[in-house]
């Protein structure tokens, strides 16, 4: 039994800000430019907003309909939505100029920004399964890799005062056998930023066809790796028992 948390923006700021890393060079640019100052970028023109970014009119467009707009003017329309929304901080990169106190309000202007976030992107009743499962967990498993490794060691750490057996694995090797070994009513937790860890990619780790144990995938977006196990990429499409025995 499965399920997935996957934190989805439709705040167009939002949206652009978590699309960085997969935007081409030229878009990129002009993301950066829109960022920077938003409200300035819903009076450019798309002339001016391509000298802007170092980028042809043609790459504006491009970019507009990558975020499924029909074109600069709808997009400008999407973006000061998404301005009156009342997204009160926007994330901004640290430059190596800024002053202590510039890069110290971007810092805390991107934590609060992403706190508001997740709280506005949270599926209560999503949540309220996984509580489940975990309450009635006969163990817990964390997996996770890089960045993610340290939060699924964290998460060792604060599971044990509920006196569930609880582990924490951070090589995919061991997660692999550790995923082969569960048993009815363990849990295992996937932990994933991108969902689109390297390693992961060719040989994740799978659990054994004749254990029914539940596998909770939290992630910021749907890009788990195609190799990945079906339940690991989409949410389920009835909704599962609440128990995972």
């Amino acid at each position: 039994m499965e399920t997935f948390l996957p934190m989805v923006s439709h705040d167009l700021l939002d949206r652009i800000r978590h699309r960085l890393d997969e935007l081409n060079r030229s878009e990129r640019k002009v993301a950066d430019v829109i960022l920077a100052d938003p409200g300035a970028a819903t009076s450019m023109s798309i002339a001016s907003l391509a000298h802007a970014a170092s980028v042809s009119e043609p790459t504006v467009n491009r970019f507009c309909r990558s975020f499924d707009a029909k074109g600069y003017p709808d997009f400008k329309i999407k973006l000061a939505q998404s301005l009156a929304g009342g997204t009160p901080y926007v994330s901004q990169a640290v430059e190596p100029g800024d002053s202590a106190e510039g890069y110290t309000s971007k810092i805390f202007g991107a934590t609060i920004a992403a706190l508001d976030l997740a709280r506005r992107e949270t599926d209560s009743a999503r949540v309220e399964r996984v509580v489940d499962y975990l309450t009635q967990a006969k163990q817990l498993h964390f997996f996770g890799l890089g960045a993610s490794g340290a939060v699924a060691q964290d998460a060792q750490h604060k599971f044990f005062r509920f006196n569930i057996p609880v582990s924490a694995y951070i090589d995919v090797l061991m997660q692999r056998m550790v995923a082969a070994a569960c048993h009815t009513g363990d849990v295992v937790v996937v932990l994933s930023y991108t969902g689109r860890t390297a390693s992961w990619s060719t040989s994740p780790p799978r659990p054994a066809p004749m254990a029914p144990s539940c596998w909770v995938s939290p992630t910021r977006t749907r890009h788990w790796p195609t190799s990945a196990p079906r339940s690991w990429r989409s949410a389920p499409r009835k909704t599962p028992s609440t128990t995972c025995r």
